[in-house]
């Protein structure tokens, strides 16, 4: 089969092939660049970026949409930009463990305080 292709293409093809193995050596897991590994403080970052945007999106709703969340909430606490904060959300990481009682109390008053643009 590799002798009627063309010395690129045979490479190319052989280069499919290694990656399909590869993938497959690792339990069929996608390789990308989203995939790998960030430092613990981006991590943070995101979890923090990603409970705003769970506390404030809603689908459907254009003045809650994930452009009006970063720009009212996310940016003026984190400076990042629209793409990064795009890419944050397509990170994967574990889910937040919800607040207890006495930290909901404790921080329910910044629920009342206006949000500075």
């Amino acid at each position: 089969m590799l002798a009627a292709l063309g010395k690129f293409q045979a490479s190319l093809a052989l280069l499919s092939l290694a990656q399909h193995l590869i993938s497959e050596a690792k339990g069929n897991e996608y390789i990308s660049e989203m995939c790998r590994k960030h430092h613990k403080s981006t991590l943070e970052r995101v979890k923090k970026v990603r409970a705003i945007v769970d506390r404030y999106y809603e689908q459907g709703n254009n003045s809650k949409c994930y452009k009006a969340v970063w720009r009212r909430y996310v940016y003026p606490l984190y400076p990042m930009s629209y793409r990064t904060f795009l890419s944050y959300l397509d990170i994967p990481t574990p889910p937040p463990t919800p607040p207890t009682a006495l930290e909901r109390s404790l921080f329910d008053f910044w629920d009342d305080l206006p949000v500075y643009r």
